[in-house]
């Protein structure tokens, strides 16, 4: 016969940062709210910039590349897909992982973030400069500005892509993407 046991039931209080000297069963959560930080921080930077970036209207925190762009005629709009990596628009194959050095509470993590940009246009000529110097805008930014928002990460390398598609209606979207690889001691 099983002897029943009891389960404890554990209470949402929120998660405690315990010192690196804490005691066994504590645990240190502190990454996932640091990489949050780094993504609002990037948010903050788009916010602050949008007039350099072609007037971005809305932004979105997505979690891949979106296969319907503006539906609600959302233009333009900024994507910010982290840990997402798309491999056609990027041309990467490097594999991003996070080596850590077990008991190093300052391990190095390099990790994926993609952002992203679409416009609409009726002429798929002339914008192609303006649309293609946004995203270079956007890379001159975040290195600029690196130290003040995004405080937490730095860049490893970044790809800039550019390129259009047709919609179903009559104008043409065209996007930047950058690939950025970040590291940080989460």
């Amino acid at each position: 016969m099983a002897i029943p046991r009891s389960v404890p039931v554990i209470t949402s209080a929120g998660l405690q940062v315990a010192s690196p000297s804490a005691v066994h069963g504590s645990h240190v959560f502190r990454s996932a709210s640091n990489f949050n930080g780094i993504t609002d921080e990037i948010v903050n930077l788009v916010l602050d910039h949008a007039g350099n970036l072609g007037q971005i209207k809305y932004i979105k925190e997505w979690w891949e590349d979106p296969a319907i762009v503006g539906e609600k005629e959302e233009f333009p709009c900024f994507y910010l897909l982290p840990l997402y990596l798309d491999e056609k628009k990027t041309k990467l194959d490097k594999t991003y992982e996070s080596s850590r050095y077990i008991d190093d509470p300052l391990a190095l993590t390099t990790f994926p973030l993609t952002v992203m940009a679409y416009y609409k246009y009726t002429n798929i000529r002339q914008p192609v400069r303006d649309v293609r110097d946004y995203a270079w805008n956007f890379f001159d930014i975040l290195l600029e500005d690196m130290r003040t928002y995004v405080r937490l990460s730095g860049m490893k390398s970044s790809t800039p892509h550019i390129g259009w598609h047709m919609a179903g209606t009559n104008y043409i979207i065209q996007w930047w993407a950058i690939q950025l690889e970040m590291t940080a001691i989460l």
